[in-house]
């Protein structure tokens, strides 16, 4: 009997040996590309904490501080945050309203929402953009925001806590899974705002190859349009922490939130033919 046990481990020994061998090794880890010196010698100044990721800005702080040199983008000066406490606010504000706000970049989105008087819980998972986003905090001085490292569809799917909105801008066609994270979001609100790109055919916006993929998510049948990041490494990517990101068309984004309990939708912006991709914001509310 024993020398039998013996036999049968060791077949199943050389069965993993042979499975581990035809599996792809695993991707090595992205890294952020740092350098800066340890000790400054200058006088202190907002500039100074800019220039710690001098030439890795998207968004133009000096349209709303004393920061001369950082991006290019006004994000900081948008209209986004304004137009979605017009829907889901009180009196276009958002005053002792509790926001869950996904992948926040470097905090132009969550500067508008604490002008607006929301209590911000602002979470990311680029490493880089999340300090960025603490030099943004300090040099605006956020004092109801607070930024999280870490990965919001692990916080989402073991959280307890409820909000009274889930803020999404530029988050939905970055994700691997798109549905599963509309679901994780109804799980924690019953009002959320989303900006995102959709597939369309005749305006990708992208010469990569995009390809179609029947899935069934949680009782939710549609189609995702996936491809591979090229460049994670790269200096200024802003796009999700998974190496597949799966588009999907206006309409099953839609049907995916009416899906999950938000019926009442309305669409605040769009823009069919926008260079990067067609896209639209919109938000979504249970019905009462």
């Amino acid at each position: 009997m024993l020398l039998l046990v013996k036999r049968i481990l060791l077949r199943l020994k050389r069965l993993v040996v042979r499975l581990i061998g035809t599996l792809p090794p695993p991707a090595a880890p992205v890294r952020a590309a740092l350098t800066f010196e340890k000790f400054e010698h200058r006088a202190p100044t907002h500039q100074n904490a800019a220039d710690l990721f001098k030439g890795k800005w998207a968004s133009k702080l000096g349209d709303v501080s004393d920061v001369a040199e950082s991006g290019q983008i006004s994000l900081f000066v948008s209209r986004i945050g304004v137009d979605v406490a017009q829907h889901l606010g009180t009196g276009g504000r958002f005053d002792g309203m509790s926001i869950l706000e996904l992948a926040p970049l470097e905090g132009a989105q969550t500067y508008q929402l604490d002008q607006l008087g929301a209590h911000t819980v602002a979470i990311e998972a680029n490493a880089e953009a999340f300090l960025k986003c603490l030099v943004v905090k300090e040099v605006l001085n956020l004092r109801n925001s607070r930024f999280l490292l870490g990965d919001f569809v692990e916080y989402l799917a073991h959280s307890k806590d409820r909000f009274d909105l889930v803020f999404a801008c530029g988050v939905l066609y970055h994700m691997q899974d798109p549905v599963n994270l509309i679901r994780l979001i109804a799980g924690v609100t019953d009002r959320c705002f989303v900006w995102t790109h959709y597939y369309d055919e005749a305006h990708r916006g992208s010469t990569l190859e995009m390809v179609a993929k029947p899935v069934t998510v949680h009782g939710l049948q549609t189609t995702y349009y996936q491809f591979n990041y090229p460049n994670m490494d790269y200096d200024l990517f802003y796009g999700g922490n998974k190496p597949v990101t799966s588009w999907m068309p206006r309409d099953s984004i839609l049907d995916a939130f009416k899906h999950f309990g938000f019926g009442d939708i309305t669409i605040i912006s769009e823009q069919p033919d926008h260079p990067h991709g067609s896209c639209f914001g919109f938000v979504a509310q249970r019905r009462r």
